[in-house]
């Protein structure tokens, strides 16, 4: 984490990114029947890994 960022930008960072991935996990999940079940589960998990992965940077 970057000594500089405040404890705010902090926050605002992670709330951005959480948001970000609820709003694609939505519309993922709306448009699934144009997906096959095992792809759109391959899309949820990547974004899951994703979102793990931001979160540990921070």
């Amino acid at each position: 984490m970057d000594k500089d960022m405040s404890k705010y930008e902090l926050i605002d960072n992670i709330t951005t990114d959480l948001t970000s991935f609820i709003n694609l996990y939505a519309f993922v999940y709306l448009t699934k029947d144009s997906y096959s079940r095992k792809e759109c589960d391959r899309i949820i998990q990547g974004m899951e890994r994703d979102m793990v992965d931001r979160l540990k940077q921070k």
